[in-house]
């Protein structure tokens, strides 16, 4: 029991007050030369009559330039299917980069470029993994004012299994943001995979994802978070909730 839908809307991914944790939607600013943050999460997804995944995942990032980020995300995951055994071990790890073209978070549109790699280090036979080595590529646009911010995504995803075809998939995202009172800060998304699936009653859907969460900014480089999300369409029936922290260690 692998949660496909989550695992793609979730790859459509830092300051406290714009997106980054528990946002999925990626925004377009960076950590700037020579940043270095990291977050950490813990995230358990259900699926009605199917049972639960969940597990903490790390992410550091390093700003190379001015303009130009490096990441690496780190899932270690927990499956507990309602059928069958259980298992844990190492999920699929993924490794990006972020390139921004213009604009920061001191206001007005940004706007930047976002390739990634999603690894096979999963093991598939206890279904912690997909088992597809998959690349990918979006665009993430922002756009911040006074206490409000939006972000918008649009992104491609080719997944290269061992068996079978390659398969690719567009998905798109969009969320917003508002410094709320003092260090909180609140925070609405919109997620979808824009390949149709065939649901249980026989009807073709989109899987989707809405949801929300909160952030406080403990200290200037230090945020504590929380969000939920439930699925839409395709995706009915499947629920996630997170909360973790992030740091700017540089």
């Amino acid at each position: 029991m692998k949660f496909a839908h989550w695992v793609l809307l979730m790859c459509i991914a830092a300051a406290p007050c714009w997106a980054g944790r528990p946002l999925a939607t990626e925004d377009a600013y960076n950590v700037g030369a020579r940043g270095l943050e990291a977050e950490f999460g813990f995230d358990y997804v259900m699926i009605e009559d199917a049972g639960a995944e969940y597990g903490p995942t790390v992410v550091g990032t390093y700003g190379l330039l001015g303009f130009l980020d490096v990441a690496a995300e780190v899932p270690f995951v927990f499956v507990d299917p309602d059928d069958g055994d259980g298992a844990s071990g190492l999920g699929d790890v993924v490794v990006r980069a972020k390139a921004v073209a213009f604009g920061d978070e001191e206001g007005g549109p940004a706007l930047a470029f976002v390739p990634e790699v999603k690894l096979a280090t999963g093991d598939t036979e206890k279904q912690l993994g997909c088992g597809s080595n998959d690349v990918g590529a979006l665009a993430a646009f922002s756009f911040a004012t006074g206490p409000l911010a939006v972000h918008a995504n649009v992104g491609y995803a080719y997944a290269m299994p061992d068996e079978g075809d390659a398969e690719g998939t567009a998905c798109a995202a969009c969320a917003a943001e508002v410094a709320a009172f003092g260090p909180l800060s609140l925070a609405v998304e919109f997620l979808a995979d824009l390949s149709k699936e065939e649901t249980d009653d026989g009807e073709e859907k989109l899987p989707m994802a809405a949801g929300g969460g909160l952030s406080f900014g403990v200290r200037e480089n230090l945020s504590l978070d929380a969000g939920a999300h439930v699925g839409l369409g395709a995706a009915d029936g499947e629920t996630a909730v997170t909360a973790g922290l992030t740091w700017g260690i540089l």
